[in-house]
């Protein structure tokens, strides 16, 4: 049986599916060195992470998983943020080939077969990037997880716009059938990501180009300036984005450096926000002029958690949606019923292909 996964590989976090779970962890890979070496390893307790290898870097060992960030030093962590050829760097490529073995690891088989959904910023879509990382996703994966080797054989590809999953997943019921509102009637999504965020309108589900545009700018920037600033502010010498990020997430609003060291930078977060609201609405004003065409609007993407309230209050339009629940969880809900729907079509092609022999 073919299985259905989606995968969103974000600049901050990695968001996966299948049938078997939904995997959240850090963008942020590292090799097996940064774990050191002790004699009392053994003792650690549970952890989150796992080790793998794969035919792309061969003879080294990485570690990535959920706690990674935990038992790793941030100066050890290898991002895979980048706006320069990210989808085409080594970083990337691994990160990608570890998150289908972890999806696969569940299945206790040695060899499985995948539909995959995967998304990208819009822009990139349809394009030589897109051709690109497909070229790279369908096919045969050989990654180790753990010393178990793991064959993934990718049959079936689709990348996707990434806030076309938000739309699919308000607009799509239990038995995959789609509203027909969002079938004819105009959208604007928001999504705020790590790296990027992103304007798109959609028509029919289409996106409408000369309505939408990527900016190059996400979380990840506030995140910097309020690094910048509480450096300053506090004489820190090394206080390092992510651990600003892993303050937001935790909701306490401070950079954890260590147990005894823990500054609060609550006191400079609404500056950068309101700096990045204001940027994002300038361009959106720019694009779409006359907002009374556009028939809704969705804010979503992980960073609507951290901007969202006051990027609705900005905007002015007190309709719009913020994906309440899980905003960072709202594409990858739509991809993984989409991935359902290649998987079972699939399935009913082979069924076909089989009873037909036998005529």
């Amino acid at each position: 049986m073919v299985k259905a996964f989606a995968i969103d590989l974000g600049n901050g976090q990695v968001k996966a599916r299948s049938e078997k779970r939904i995997l959240i962890a850090p963008s942020m890979i590292a090799n097996e060195k940064a774990l050191g070496v002790g004699s009392v390893s053994n003792l650690e307790g549970e952890h989150d992470y796992n080790l793998y290898e794969s035919k792309l870097k061969i003879g080294k060992k990485y570690v990535w998983g959920r706690d990674i960030k935990e038992r790793i030093a941030h100066s050890d962590l290898m991002p895979t943020y980048t706006h320069h050829k990210r989808y085409e760097s080594a970083n990337f490529r691994l990160l990608f080939e570890f998150v289908l073995a972890e999806l696969a690891s569940d299945f206790n088989k040695k060899s499985i077969e995948v539909v995959l959904v995967a998304s990208l910023p819009s822009d990139e879509v349809r394009t030589d990037v897109d051709k690109d990382l497909k070229s790279f996703l369908k096919g045969t994966h050989v990654i180790t997880r753990n010393g178990s080797e793991l064959v993934i054989d990718v049959v079936d590809v689709t990348i996707n716009e990434q806030p076309l999953g938000t739309l699919l997943s308000e607009n799509m019921n239990d038995k995959k059938q789609i509203n027909k509102n969002v079938q004819t009637k105009t959208y604007t999504v928001f999504d705020f990501g790590a790296g990027t965020s992103i304007i798109d309108t959609y028509r029919g589900l289409k996106r409408i180009p000369e309505l939408s545009d990527v900016l190059k700018t996400g979380q990840n920037d506030i995140y910097k300036q309020i690094a910048t600033a509480l450096k300053h502010d506090s004489g820190l010498s090394d206080v390092q984005y992510s651990q600003i990020e892993d303050g937001f997430r935790r909701g306490d609003h401070t950079a954890k450096i260590s147990d005894r060291v823990h500054p609060s930078f609550g006191h400079l977060v609404d500056g950068p926000i309101d700096d990045f609201c204001e940027a994002v609405i300038t361009k959106l004003n720019t694009i779409i002029p006359n907002r009374d065409i556009i028939d809704g609007f969705y804010i979503t993407g992980g960073g609507a958690n951290i901007v969202g309230d006051a990027f609705k209050s900005a905007l002015q339009e007190h309709d719009a949606t913020i994906e309440a629940a899980e905003p960072q969880l709202a594409n990858l809900k739509g991809h993984y019923n989409l991935a359902i729907l290649k998987r079972d079509q699939i399935h009913s092609m082979r069924k076909d292909e089989v009873a037909a022999t036998k005529e």
